[in-house]
């Protein structure tokens, strides 16, 4: 739709009466498929041409795509919230450089410290350093040493339970992370990826300010995101932050569940409706509204089709360019098997899966996959009860879709004539390894695939999966809601609901 014919909604229209004539902030409730970015960009239009304007996009590929669709507004800035923070930090730091491994380095020189003897050292630093430096990037992303001391051993073992590592961790990790974490702060002139956005935070720069704050994926933002963008506005100024609470499914990663009600209470904002959907067809909106009662289907929209079908239909019918969504991996990667099996082109999505697959693989000092299988199968029990004891359902489901995922693998280890842990862990690699695979049928995740859309979607095992039997925490069971709700709006045209495999396959 070019600008001259575009006619907004009722909504986008209450959106940029807001602008116009309203005060304060705003909370941009989009559902699914509902223009977002084209509300954005028509609602700059409203703002004054005197003000400055920053919108702060989720990834690289989105700020790229809000770029071109403002060249030519006046007084906007488009960037992801990372190079907006790496932009402020340089004021700071005039010379600084980016290094990725930053923090490993900087475990090398303490590690060659603290334990002398060469073999000791590797073996520490192979049963320990990833999960070590996983901690400190969520200290990081959690702003601890912004809004907590640096020392505060309850927020850094809130974190610990939150992402469940207790047991990956050695059992001085408090010492040993806040070192690391002291250490980075003190080598100011060299950053890494989370520093873009924790040392202008950290350091308390001062920020370039713009009278509108427009942050994109607020459902998914942490605390460090958070802060920087309001660190962003100037007094008085106005932040827009958009996002679907219903979308929110990130909480196990250290996204706040609770994002929008945070930004709403901090900033006492109004909340305005994006309720159209113009990407889903008729039908499928309404599969949707069960769940989100309030999205509506475009005028003019197309009634489309929804369908069920039994799992080996969906393996004979599914088309190159469709997409086969599950809210597990392990169905999928059987699925991808038995597709590619069918001499049917086939790619599953998800490079960092096969990399944390990987790592699982060689966990233990395991050579032989018969005792690694042992070993899985009662690590993964004793973990399993011991989350759903604590309360910790999201855990206790990744733990057994792992667990699952890795017993597809083994199973054709044998046919590839792969007998060590070595050899399993590189064979997961290459089976997630990002090739182009173009004409082909996706398989992804439902978590993989949000943002994303086709015009046919097979959802697997709707009834079996989802929502996942762990999560019992009221917030759990909120996020696997959404996750179904993500699911059904990928789907543009045809939403296919297929059986799970039959037991005992598909565990």
């Amino acid at each position: 739709m070019t600008e001259t014919e575009f006619k907004p909604s009722k909504y986008q229209q209450d959106f940029f009466d807001w602008i116009k004539t309203g005060t304060g902030s705003c909370i941009l409730d989009a559902v699914a498929g509902s223009g977002k970015t084209t509300s954005l960009v028509q609602g700059l239009k409203y703002m004054p041409r005197g003000d400055d304007k920053l919108l702060l996009a989720f990834n690289k590929t989105i700020a790229t795509e809000l770029q071109e669709k403002t060249r030519g507004i006046a007084g906007v800035n488009a960037a992801t919230v990372h190079s907006y923070g790496f932009a402020q930090y340089r004021k700071y730091a005039k010379r600084v450089t980016v290094d990725g491994d930053k923090m490993w380095k900087i475990l090398d020189n303490y590690l060659e410290r603290a334990i002398p003897e060469p073999m000791e050292r590797r073996l520490w630093k192979s049963k320990n350093a990833s999960h070590v430096l996983t901690l400190v990037a969520h200290a990081k992303s959690y702003c601890i040493g912004v809004i907590c001391e640096l020392d505060d051993e309850i927020a850094w073992t809130n974190l610990v339970d939150h992402f469940d590592m207790e047991e990956d961790l050695p059992s001085n990790w408090f010492t040993v992370c806040q070192w690391l974490l002291k250490k980075s702060i003190a080598v100011e002139d060299i950053i890494n990826y989370d520093d873009m956005i924790y040392m202008p935070l950290y350091v308390n720069v001062a920020c370039d300010q713009y009278d509108w704050v427009l942050l994109d994926e607020a459902q998914d933002t942490n605390s460090s995101r958070r802060l920087l963008a309001e660190r962003a506005l100037r007094k008085n100024g106005r932040l827009v932050a958009v996002g679907d609470p219903y979308q929110a499914i990130y909480g196990f990663t250290g996204a706040s569940h609770d994002a929008i009600d945070q930004i709403q209470n901090r900033f006492k904002a109004v909340s305005l409706p994006l309720s159209v959907c113009y990407r889903c067809a008729e039908l499928i909106v309404a599969e949707a509204q069960e769940l989100v009662p309030h999205i509506q289907s475009f005028e003019g929209a197309d009634k489309g089709k929804v369908k069920y079908c039994e799992y080996e239909q969906m393996l004979e019918k599914v088309k190159p360019g469709e997409a086969i969504l599950c809210r597990n991996n392990a169905p999928l990667v059987k699925a991808t098997y038995a597709l590619i099996a069918a001499k049917r082109p086939a790619k599953m999505i998800g490079r960092d899966i096969g990399g944390g697959l990987a790592k699982l693989a060689t966990k233990w000092k395991i050579n032989q996959l018969d005792d690694y299988k042992a070993k899985l199968h009662s690590w993964s029990s004793d973990q399993i009860q011991k989350a759903i004891d604590e309360d910790r359902g999201a855990v206790a489901s990744r733990i057994e879709d792992q667990r699952n995922t890795m017993d597809v693998f083994l199973e054709h280890c044998g046919e590839e004539d792969i007998t060590t842990t070595k050899g399993l862990a590189q064979y997961i690699r290459n089976f997630f390894a990002e090739k182009e695979t173009p004409n082909c049928i996706y398989l992804s995740s439902v978590h993989k695939a949000k943002g994303a859309e086709w015009e046919t979607v097979w959802l697997l095992g709707r009834d079996a999966y989802m929502p996942a039997v762990y999560a019992t925490l009221d917030w759990e069971k909120e996020q696997e809601d959404n996750l179904i709700y993500v699911a059904i709006t990928r789907a543009m045209k045809r939403l296919i609901y297929v059986e799970a495999e039959k037991k005992n396959d598909d565990n």
